[in-house]
């Protein structure tokens, strides 16, 4: 793949399955080393694959106007299920040339890190004599219009005597972004006047790329136990959501439960979310179990969310969460159970009955030698 700095190109990256059977939950994501930025599509995502089908996504690529002529790389990882159900990750380098075109002239680029919406950044505009001689009366004009950028400190125009030779001179700025602004670059026009070494006067418009990233800020919002009692050797679900505060979509977002002992991770112990909207919220439920010799107390537990702009850059909150372990109930060692009730509810009717028999034949033999005694009267 070949590239010119400073400008921007589409990489084109084709997954097949080459195999017998279908694979499944097909997962692919694109990273950029050495100072490439990955603009758009930076994931791609599918349900199944089938034998001898595949998916293409473009990859939106910059080369900064800054970086030097050589090779570069894009890394291809794609995590996906076999149709035994075992899961699979392939990674794949991909080879960029960057190529620097012989220049004559002024060039201009923009000096600092990445513009952020809704923030302001302090950036310098750069202008640098390309010629072999020097240049002259330097007049430069820098417009923003029809970007959702605006210049809130520093001035748009500026004025140079004299630029020698490989020099270079720097206008700073401080920008502000539009919170509505995409994650993408901008260009702006740099408008510069002057003469050049043979002092013939000349006008040039040169390109400003500006990066602009988006702003993600992620917290935690109703953070709970599942139960609200907790004894050791339970298995313990934690609920909450991920709210985005920021402008642009958490990519890859997943939460995790960072836990000590006596508090046990389980395989619920981490949820993957995937994209959470701007201004929006997102559920999970995790799970962790409490080791069985546990010891009655107040315990803290860590929950960590994670995601990723479209530049691949990660970012990163927590919240911690206290739980409280209480000693299990004893169970009780005397009791009887169903059958031993009912058992011993039939000994003691009969015993009663015995008793009523007896009391009933002691009566009735009474009786009848009283009725003896009375017969034999003369």
């Amino acid at each position: 793949m070949l590239i010119s700095a400073g400008s921007l190109t589409n990489a084109e990256i084709t997954i097949k399955n080459k195999g017998t059977a279908p694979i499944y939950s097909i997962k692919s994501r694109v990273l950029a080393e050495g100072g490439l930025i990955i603009l758009s599509e930076i994931t791609k995502e599918v349900e199944i694959l089938n034998p001898g089908e595949s998916i293409m996504f473009k990859p939106l690529v910059f080369a900064p106007p800054t970086l030097p002529e050589g090779s570069y790389a894009l890394t291809l990882t794609v995590n996906y299920l076999e149709s035994s159900g075992i899961p699979k990750t392939e990674t794949r380098g991909i080879g960029v040339y960057v190529r620097r075109t012989p220049e004559i002239g002024l060039t201009s680029y923009v000096e600092g890190e990445p513009l952020t919406t809704s923030r302001t950044s302090i950036v310098n505009i750069v202008l640098k004599n390309l010629y072999e001689g020097p240049v002259t009366e330097v007049k430069m004009a820098l417009s923003l219009r029809g970007l959702p950028i605006i210049i809130s400190s520093g001035d748009q125009n500026a004025y140079f005597p004299e630029i020698k030779p490989g020099e270079e001179v720097r206008i700073p700025l401080e920008l502000l972004v539009s919170p509505k602004a995409e994650e993408t670059v901008y260009e702006g026009s740099l408008t510069v006047s002057y003469r050049d070494p043979y002092g013939q006067p000349r006008a040039d418009s040169l390109s400003l790329p500006l990066v602009v990233k988006g702003l993600i800020e992620l917290s935690f919002r109703q953070l709970q136990p599942g139960s609200s009692k907790i004894y050791p050797g339970q298995i313990v679900d934690i609920l909450g959501e991920v709210l985005n505060s920021g402008t642009i979509t958490a990519r890859l977002t997943d939460v995790k439960l960072v836990l000590e002992d006596p508090l046990i991770p389980t395989q619920y112990s981490l949820y993957y979310i995937g994209d959470v909207s701007p201004y929006s919220t997102s559920s999970f439920t995790l799970s962790f179990r409490v080791s069985d010799d546990a010891k009655p107390g107040k315990y803290r537990l860590k929950i960590v969310a994670k995601a990723e702009n479209t530049y691949g850059d990660k970012i990163e909150t927590w919240g911690v969460l206290e739980v409280n372990v209480e000693e299990k109930p004893l169970e009780s060692s005397t009791s009887i159970k169903p059958s031993e009730q009912l058992f011993g509810l039939s000994i003691q009717q009969l015993f009663f009955i015995i008793i009523i028999l007896a009391v009933t034949i002691v009566i009735l033999g009474y009786m009848v030698v009283r009725r003896r005694k009375k017969i034999e009267i003369p």
